[in-house]
C-alpha cells in the first residue's frame, strides 16, 4: 500500500488497460463532455468558464497522463462535434488544451507521485506541490485557449485584438480561480472514490 489510496502505482498508473478502467475512463468521458459542452459560463466571446478539470485531475490522479491524455481529447471531441458549432476545420485546435492539460496533470502526479498521494494531501495536509502543479497547469492551458482562439479567429476571419489578447489576464486569472476551487473539491472525491472501492485501490 502506497500512501495515495490507489493501487500499485506500477500497475495502475503504467500497466494495462483493465475492463474496469477502460469503463472508468469512458465513463470519464461521457462526464467530461457534459462539462464542457453544457455546463458552462460565458462572459460575452472571449472569456468561457467550464468545471471539465475536475475530470481530468480526477483521472490523472488515478490512472496517470495516458488516460488523462485520453479523456481530454475525446471528449473535447464529442463536446464540439455535440455542441453548437459540430464538425468544422477548428475542431482539432480546441481539442488540444484539453487533452495536454489532462497530460499535464497526470505528468504531475507521474513526476511527484509521493507528494501528489492523498498521504500527503490529505491525510498529512501538505498540498503544497498539488496546488502548485494545478496552478501550472493552468497558466498553460490558458496560454494554449488564447492561442486556439487566435489560429480559430484567424481562419474564420473574424480576429479581434481585444477579443484574444486584449482580456488574456482576466482570462488567466478566472483560469486560476476555477482550477484552484476545482482542486479543493477533486480531494473529497477522491477520498470517496478510495472507500468507495470503484476502482482499483492501493
Amino acid at each position: 500500500m502506497s500512501g495515495n489510496g490507489f493501487v500499485s502505482t506500477s500497475r495502475n498508473r503504467s500497466g494495462g488497460f483493465t475492463a474496469k478502467r477502460i469503463v472508468f475512463d469512458a465513463l470519464m468521458v461521457a462526464v467530461f463532455t457534459i462539462l464542457s459542452a453544457w455546463v458552462v459560463v460565458r462572459f460575452g466571446n472571449a472569456i468561457k468558464i467550464t468545471f471539465d478539470s475536475i475530470v481530468l485531475l480526477l483521472v490523472a490522479m488515478m490512472f496517470g497522463p495516458v488516460d488523462a491524455f485520453i479523456v481530454g481529447l475525446l471528449g473535447e471531441f464529442l463536446a464540439q462535434l455535440l455542441g453548437p458549432y459540430g464538425l468544422e476545420a477548428t475542431t482539432v485546435i480546441w481539442i488540444i488544451p484539453p487533452a495536454v492539460r489532462g497530460l499535464l496533470f497526470g505528468l504531475g502526479v507521474k513526476l511527484f507521485p509521493e507528494n501528489m498521494s492523498l498521504q500527503k494531501i490529505w491525510v498529512e495536509k501538505k498540498p503544497y506541490v498539488y496546488f502548485a502543479v494545478v496552478i501550472v497547469v493552468s497558466i498553460v492551458n490558458s496560454c494554449l485557449n488564447t492561442m486556439a482562439n487566435f489560429v480559430s479567429s484567424k481562419i474564420q476571419g473574424w480576429y479581434e485584438y481585444h477579443v484574444i489578447f486584449g482580456v488574456f489576464w482576466l482570462r488567466l486569472g478566472t483560469g486560476l480561480l476555477t482550477n484552484i476551487v476545482i482542486a479543493i473539491v477533486t480531494i473529497p472525491v477522491l477520498v470517496a472514490i478510495k472507500k468507495s472501492k470503484l476502482v482499483p485501490l492501493r
